[in-house]
C-alpha cells in the first residue's frame, strides 16, 4: 500500500498479486486486485473524490454470484471508476452526487455474458436534532449486455440514521426499484417495468475495544447470465481489539437470489463465515491468518473452505 495525504488531499494506491494451483480439476490461476483513490477537500462545504479499481477473480471463489454456479471454472475480470462529491450545502443539509462505470468480462467461458455497467446517485441527508439525521437518494442504473437485452434499474429511498445511545446507531433505507429494458435506446414503457422493494439497514455497538453489526439488504443485481437478480441478505459481524496492536474478527453472511426474468429457474443461497486474526508487526510491516467457509445450495451446490496467512507491508507518508 502506498498513500500521500496532505491537510487538504490524499492519495492511496493499493493491490494484491497472488498465484493458486489446484489440486484436481481447477488447474492453476493468476488473480488479483488493484486500486488507486484520492480525495481533495476543496472548501469547508466542498469535497471531491474518486477511485479505479481492477479486479482477476477466480470464479469458484465468488460462491455468492450465480455465475460462479453456472461456470465455477471461469475467470472474471473488471474494470471500473467511480467520482463522488459532497456538498454542505448547510451546517445540516448534505448534498452527495455520485456516478461509477465498470466492465465486467469472463474469461474462458461460453456460458457467461460480459456487461458493461453506467450507473449514477444523487443523495441528501439533513439532521434533524443532536441523535437523528434523515434524507432521501435517488439512482438509476443501466446495463448493457453482451448477447442479451438492455436493462435499467431507477431507484429511489428514504434514509434514517439514529444514535440510540453513545455507542449504539441505527441505520436504515426503505424505497422502491423499477426495473426494465432498453429497447433500441430507449427505456421501457411502465407496462413492461417491474417494481421491487430495495432497501437496506444495520444495528451496530461500537465501543472502545469491541464492535458489533448487524445488517441486512435486499436490492436488483447483476449476474453473469445477462440477466438481473434479486438478492435478499443479512449478517453479523464482530470485532474485538486485543491491546494496541492486535485484533480479532468474525462474522457471517446469508444470501438468497432468484432471476428477476427467470432465466435460472432455482433460487440460490450462499452462506459465508471468516474468522481473521491481525498483528501489527511494526509501523510498516503487519502479519494476518483468516479462516473461511462458503457454502452454495442450488443449481450446482458446492462449499469451500481456505486458510491462509498474509504479510503486509504499507510504505508512503502521511
Amino acid at each position: 500500500m502506498l498513500t500521500s495525504r496532505t491537510e487538504t488531499s490524499s492519495v492511496e494506491l493499493s493491490g494484491t498479486a497472488s498465484h493458486r494451483r489446484y489440486s484436481r480439476q481447477y488447474g492453476s490461476y493468476v488473480y488479483g486486485t488493484g486500486v488507486l483513490s484520492g480525495s481533495i477537500q476543496e472548501s469547508e462545504e466542498l469535497e471531491l473524490s474518486a477511485s479505479a479499481h481492477y479486479r482477476h477473480e477466480i470464479n469458484a471463489d465468488v460462491v455468492d454470484d450465480v455465475a460462479a454456479a453456472i461456470d465455477p471454472k471461469s475467470v472474471r475480470q473488471s474494470f471500473g471508476a467511480d467520482a463522488a462529491a459532497t456538498w454542505r450545502a448547510s451546517e445540516r443539509s448534505v448534498f452527495t452526487p455520485s456516478m461509477s462505470v465498470e466492465r465486467v468480462s469472463f474469461e474462458d467461458s461460453n456460458r457467461l455474458q460480459s456487461y458493461d455497467r453506467v450507473g449514477g446517485s444523487l443523495g441528501y441527508n439533513r439532521q434533524l436534532n443532536e441523535y437523528t439525521s434523515a434524507g432521501a437518494n435517488f439512482g438509476t442504473e443501466l446495463y448493457r449486455h453482451q448477447n442479451a437485452a438492455d436493462a435499467n434499474v431507477l431507484s429511489a429511498t428514504a434514509t434514517i440514521q439514529h444514535k440510540l445511545s453513545p455507542t449504539m446507531e441505527i441505520e436504515g433505507a426503505l424505497g422502491v426499484e423499477s426495473v426494465g429494458g432498453n429497447h433500441e435506446g430507449q427505456l421501457s414503457d411502465s407496462s413492461d417495468r417491474q417494481v421491487f422493494l430495495t432497501g437496506n439497514g444495520s444495528l451496530c455497538r461500537r465501543g472502545e475495544w469491541t464492535n458489533l453489526c448487524l445488517t441486512s439488504a435486499i436490492s436488483s443485481q447483476p449476474s453473469g447470465v445477462g440477466s438481473l437478480e434479486r438478492r435478499l441478505s443479512g449478517g453479523v459481524s464482530y470485532s474485538l481489539r486485543m491491546g494496541e496492536s492486535s485484533n480479532l474478527g468474525l462474522s457471517a453472511n446469508y444470501q438468497r437470489s432468484s432471476s428477476v426474468n427467470d432465466l435460472i429457474d432455482e433460487p440460490l443461497t450462499y452462506m459465508h463465515a471468516r474468522a481473521a486474526f491481525d498483528r501489527k508487526l511494526s509501523d510498516a510491516l503487519t502479519v494476518d491468518t483468516f479462516l473461511d467457509y462458503r457454502r452454495r445450495a442450488g443449481i450446482a451446490s458446492a462449499g469451500a473452505a481456505s486458510a491462509g496467512i498474509n504479510l503486509r507491508w504499507k510504505t508512503g507518508r502521511n
